[in-house]
């Protein structure tokens, strides 16, 4: 394991990746894609700032640096911070419209334009108002508690109170990381909320070329979160009622909103995967001539990328690739798996990928195997070296209630293997096509909807029971892959971002 005393260092970089809760500590599509994009462009040097959490969730590096990876630095934004107990609520004035402005504008779903001055005016020009005056003064406590009574008097005071609070601090904490950035010719966020934040500011502090890519819309994915955080916490504390959840998802909500918009103010290009996700960042306050598709692409010349001749009818081997949280929705998978079973008594399931990012959640999925009696036919393999086990998948299945462009899917396409999904993000244009031309090449899979264990569970059998069906499926994603989602072709077209962006840096 790398130790930070031992992270690369460097004043400078090319290019700085802005990355939030994903490489190197978290395995997934969005690492990976990370990890191929720096070792596919070794003629440009990388730096990466890392924003997550707490520390204690990030402990272990999953990916070896490569060499163009010259500096790496990690910032955690509610680590809990000493604070002088007998601080003086600060009740000057000099502050009060300022910390007033703040507040509204975070408050409602402002334009990010108009937060966008109001903060380099407030971190950087003036530099008076401080965290300190934000968090102690008369008028933030007046703000808080005013607002509390007029809309929200029904819920617990503390909970609320701390909620807003944390929202506010991680605005200081990102504008002390940007005062001792390395120097870069470009900068790259891998999302909006946070890492996008901070990409917008030191934008407009040192006018550095900003790129957005996004893998997922960051709004939809933190309201899925949030739930399942509150569902989890409503179990556990009897004062968070579903009041409380709705109103604090809300207000969560609408400040990631407003981070998206200071993002989208700030980035050009914006990029998305595919065109759904390219129209929602325009509805969600993009420039439409701001905005480009890169989709996904794999290697099909890999050593291990060998499409099996037919399907274990048998015993077939049924995989999902992905990390054991809920956004994956690990459960629909396994009750899907009862059918398959049944009627297949030899078939067996593989999940493979990490356990450790919510543990509650992986103890209630390996309990419920248990209970169904099914521990011999299902098995979680944890974080695996994914090449080593793509050639004896007969089936993948993807079970999500929310994906982006799924890398997994493409990668599964080029070892032959045809897939089942949800109808979540791209994966119908992965599975049926997207233009006319590539609907032609024919069905790589099946889509299902959301939550339907049933359909799935019937799609998983009908390609396990049917050679012919599951053999003109694994052609079809083959050819799709080879014509429509190279990797070669997503690295020139990010070469050709960068380049732009190059031209376009004064420095």
């Amino acid at each position: 394991m790398i130790k930070p005393t031992n992270y690369p260092n460097s004043t400078d970089a090319d290019i700085t990746l802005l990355l939030e809760g994903t490489y190197p500590f978290v395995m997934g599509g969005v690492s990976s894609w990370v990890f191929q994009l720096m070792t596919s462009l070794p003629q440009y040097r990388f730096a990466i700032i890392f924003l997550g959490g707490k520390q204690s969730d990030y402990n272990k590096i999953y990916y070896t640096f490569p060499k163009n990876l010259v500096h790496f630095e990690t910032h955690y934004l509610f680590d809990e911070e000493s604070e002088e107990s007998d601080f003086v609520i600060d009740t000057n004035n000099d502050v009060t419209s300022e910390i007033t402005a703040l507040h509204n504008q975070f408050n409602v779903n402002s334009a990010g334009s108009e937060l966008s001055k109001l903060l380099q005016n407030e971190l950087f020009s003036k530099q008076h108002l401080t965290k300190e005056k934000f968090l102690h003064h008369q008028c933030s406590w007046d703000y808080i508690t005013n607002n509390y009574l007029q809309k929200c008097p029904h819920i617990v005071f503390p909970k609320y109170f701390w909620s807003v609070r944390n929202m506010h601090i991680a605005i200081w904490k990102i504008a002390a990381i940007l005062k001792k950035a390395p120097k870069t010719r470009v900068l790259h966020s891998i999302s909006t909320g946070y890492a996008g934040f901070l990409g917008a500011l030191m934008h407009f502090e040192y006018r550095y070329p900003f790129i957005l890519t996004e893998h997922g819309i960051y709004i939809r994915e933190r309201r899925i979160d949030l739930l399942n955080q509150w569902c989890g916490l409503e179990r556990q504390s009897e004062y968070i009622n579903a009041a409380t959840q709705e109103y604090l998802t809300n207000m969560w909500i609408r400040f990631f909103e407003v981070l998206g918009k200071i993002a989208y103010v700030a980035a050009s290009p914006i990029i998305s995967l595919f065109e759904a996700y390219q129209k929602e960042q325009i509805d969600n306050g993009a420039k439409k001539e701001n905005t480009l598709v890169i989709p996904n692409g794999v290697s099909i010349a890999h050593s291990n990328f060998l499409p099996r001749n037919s399907i274990n009818s048998v015993s077939p081997t049924i995989a999902l690739i992905g990390r054991v949280v809920p956004i994956k929705d690990i459960k629909t998978f396994i009750k899907s798996m009862i059918i398959v079973i049944r009627a297949i008594p030899k078939a067996h399931a593989w999940i493979i990928g990490p356990t450790n990012e919510n543990q509650e959640y992986f103890d209630e999925c390996k309990e419920f195997v248990n209970v169904l009696g099914l521990t011999e036919n299902i098995q979680f393999l944890g974080q695996q070296k994914i090449d080593d086990f793509l050639p004896k998948i007969d089936l993948l299945v993807l079970s999500s209630i929310s994906e982006g462009l799924p890398l997994v899917l493409l990668e599964g396409f080029a070892a032959g293997i045809p897939a089942i999904a949800t109808d979540v993000g791209a994966c119908r244009e992965l599975i049926y096509g997207k233009s006319k031309e590539d609907q032609a090449l024919g069905e790589s899979g099946s889509v299902v909807e959301i939550a339907n264990p049933t359909a799935l569970g019937k799609e998983i059998l009908s390609f396990s029971q049917d050679a012919s069906r599951w053999k003109k499926a694994q052609i079809a994603g083959l050819e799709r892959v080879k014509r429509y989602y190279s990797q070669s072709h997503v690295l020139e077209n990010y070469i050709n971002v960068y380049e732009k962006a190059f031209q376009s840096w004064q420095g």
